[in-house]
């Protein structure tokens, strides 16, 4: 997961979607990074909203992208367009395989990147944060379907559905702040 900062969107995305595969008992690595200096913690506004969803932001400190991170990566997911173009001219040919993340929602959409709350009300941060869990529910319900080791470079590609319907979602997780575990374990 990749936002600008790594303070509020993408560690919570993907905190949330780590939960998210674990109930599935899927197995993934997911990790968050950033295009900024890394060791900033997580604004008390984004820990504020995440607490919402039993998601605890205070241990997270953001970690700025490597070349070593998105060469090991089989999915790069993104916040904004903007931020696929960034990773395509620094990474080349090592960020094949990159989404954004709002791409997935399964309500209708007026824009397609997930607006950054820095600086903006509580609100802002429960909005993205929202957002973020409606297509984090989409992305587990696609990637606990992906075959996996050998058997997943002999299948036809997955597509990615632009609106996905409601059933896909909620057999991976519930979208309602409160109605999430309270036990997280993620990178």
């Amino acid at each position: 997961m990749l936002c600008h900062g790594n303070i509020c969107r993408s560690p919570f995305a993907a905190a949330l979607l780590s939960r998210q595969l674990e109930r599935t008992r899927t197995v993934v690595q997911v990790e968050s990074a950033g295009f900024l200096a890394p060791g900033r913690a997580s604004p008390p506004e984004a820990q504020a909203a995440a607490a919402q969803w039993d998601v605890d932001l205070t241990w997270h400190r953001s970690r700025h992208l490597s070349p070593l991170l998105i060469r090991s990566a089989d999915l790069v997911v993104v916040m904004e367009p903007a931020q696929r173009r960034v990773v395509r001219e620094r990474y080349g040919p090592f960020a094949d395989h990159i989404l954004i993340l709002g791409d997935l929602d399964p309500l209708p959409i007026k824009t397609r990147p997930i607006p950054d709350p820095v600086g903006g009300p509580p609100a802002a941060y429960e909005r993205s944060y929202a957002r973020i869990a409606r297509c984090t529910a989409v992305l587990t319900a696609v990637l606990r379907r992906l075959p996996v080791g050998d058997n997943a470079r002999t299948t036809r590609p997955t597509h990615f559905p632009s609106q996905a319907n409601g059933s896909a979602a909620s057999d991976a997780a519930s979208t309602t702040p409160g109605r999430q575990s309270a036990s997280l374990k993620s990178s």
